[in-house]
């Protein structure tokens, strides 16, 4: 049993040959592999290095190449000689890249928060669409939507093929080191970007400390946008350096609608008091009216209470009738002492002046 299983120790049976002890059992060797077939498989090794062009040296081993430069180059030509399967690869993203982009505006068409990969391989997140209020030319705010994949069908897609970020990184950090050891004044313009680039712990700590001592005029401009920091607003983010200008225009809009909001308000005071003034006047009217009839009624009793007995009235008239037709002689009979001679007296016996 001791090809199935594993035993601390085999026992055997000591056997004489010819009087002498034999051995114990022992293991064989398997047979070597020949020569011939070994040297047929490092023939075969070297037909497939050749087809491929992938030699010892692509894959990191030791090789005649001594130096970095020689090395680079038998890199660059073992990746163009399998060009073809890279370009295919390619070809393959792009489709797939397609693909998303046509389905994007169905799975993502709400409010939501994504996680983005950066070329350096950090992982951020960035929400999409977002609605957010922006000024049109005019000046006036509209609501758009900020980040819209609603319209991201109408983008196309392009691949990139090179080394990645760690080894883009670790060749420029080379670089930079053999430069700043033959311009040492590298250090002092641009010390944070070669300290940043360095693969080691708190390297960024180090790079943000040797960057406040780098002078602001050293700095481009894509350095002094890329630091400027953004404030949220309900226009959206605005940068800060354009912030003062934003709250200039804000406040001269604000004191326009003030002034306009004053005028308005004094306008409705002074139709609140010209209509006060018009119901008050009214009410006057009406009270002065009400007097003038009271009045005219009471003037009215007055005179109904002031009119004179019939009798009396016709009296009147008729004694300023008579008043009017006589000249020196009395109208009617005359007194017995004051008659003439040879007048009648009797009240039948009328003159011929009387009955006229």
């Amino acid at each position: 049993q001791a090809n199935v299983r594993s035993f601390p120790y085999l026992e055997y049976k000591p056997k004489t040959l010819a009087g002498q002890l034999a051995p114990p059992p022992q293991r064989q060797q398997m047979a070597d592999v020949p020569v011939g077939v070994l040297q047929m498989a490092m023939h075969a090794s070297d037909d497939i290095k050749s087809t491929t062009g992938v030699f010892d040296a692509s894959l990191g081993a030791r090789s005649n190449e001594t130096s970095g430069i020689a090395i680079k180059q038998r890199d660059r030509q073992g990746e163009t000689t399998n060009y073809h399967y890279i370009d295919n690869l390619n070809t393959t993203l792009r489709h797939v890249g397609r693909c998303i982009l046509d389905m994007w505006p169905k799975v993502y068409d709400g409010t939501r928060t994504l996680q983005i990969m950066g070329q350096d391989g950090k992982v951020s997140t960035t929400e999409i669409n977002k609605p957010s209020m922006e000024q049109d030319e005019t000046g006036q705010a509209v609501e758009m939507l900020e980040n819209d994949m609603s319209v991201v069908a109408n983008f196309g897609v392009t691949i990139s093929v090179g080394p990645s970020y760690d080894t883009l990184r670790q060749e420029a950090v080379d670089g930079m080191i053999q430069t700043a050891q033959s311009w040492p004044k590298l250090m002092d313009i641009a010390g944070d970007k070669v300290v940043r680039s360095m693969d080691w712990p708190m390297a960024d700590e180090i790079a943000d400390r040797i960057e406040k001592t780098i002078p602001p005029e050293l700095r481009d401009k894509d350095e002094d946008s890329a630091q400027s920091t953004t404030v949220d607003t309900p226009f959206g983010p605005v940068p800060q350096e354009q912030l003062p200008a934003m709250l200039a225009q804000l406040k001269q809009q604000m004191d326009q609608m003030g002034q306009a909001l004053q005028e308005a308000e004094s306008g409705i005071q002074k139709a609140q008091i010209d209509a006060e003034s018009r119901v008050r006047v009214a009410e006057i009217n009406a009270d002065s009216r009400k007097d003038v009839e009271e009045i005219k009624g009471w003037i009215s009793m007055l005179i109904t209470k002031m009119q004179p007995p019939p009798a009396l009235t016709a009296a009147a008239f008729d004694l300023g009738e008579n008043t009017e037709q006589s000249d020196t002689r009395p109208v009617g009979p005359q007194p017995m002492d004051q008659a003439q001679p040879g007048t009648s007296t009797d009240e039948g016996d009328v003159g011929p002046e009387i009955a006229q």
